[in-house]
């Protein structure tokens, strides 16, 4: 998969959910992606959750093919990741929620 490619597929599952209030304002960093000095893609995240409180989400697309979400170790597949990245949108609202 290109990094065009991979952007257009993170856009999409973004779409629905950015701006939205129960989904704590979701939004991209104004550079998105940003290209590191070694080739790789970052994608920066952030929303709000309860009290003012701002979470930052960092996905990493690494030039051989692999996803880092959050720092999370392994690192997953490109597939995989887009599905673990829909899969922790997803639960934006239960986690702005659980911190009320």
């Amino acid at each position: 998969m290109k990094p065009e490619e991979f952007t257009r597929e993170v856009d999409k599952i973004l779409e629905p959910h950015l701006g939205r209030i129960e989904m704590g304002r979701l939004r991209k960093y104004k550079q998105w992606p940003v290209l590191d000095e070694e080739g790789n893609l970052i994608f920066k995240l952030a929303y709000e959750t309860n009290f003012c409180s701002t979470t930052e989400l960092k996905i990493v697309w690494y030039r051989d093919m692999t996803l880092d979400i959050g720092n999370q170790k392994p690192r997953y597949s490109l597939e995989g990741g887009l599905k673990r990245l829909e899969w922790i949108i997803n639960l934006i609202p239960c986690k702005r929620l659980r911190e009320t």
